[in-house]
């Protein structure tokens, strides 16, 4: 996934819907064309940014 920019906030990205919003506003303007949406799998995932990442895993 690659946005060409992110404003600073809770940003929250729901793989499900494959959508991402900061602050509850959608920031899918910024979502790079040609760019693909997390698959949840195990293992790793190696995520890059300046900030702090919280996640919770989700049991359907």
């Amino acid at each position: 996934m690659t946005f060409a920019q992110i404003p600073a906030g809770n940003l929250v990205i729901d793989l499900d819907k494959q959508t991402a919003a900061v602050n509850g506003v959608s920031i899918m303007q910024y979502y790079s064309l040609g760019s693909s949406f997390l698959v949840p799998r195990l293992g790793t995932q190696t995520i890059t940014g300046i900030g702090t990442v919280y996640y919770r895993e989700r049991w359907v």
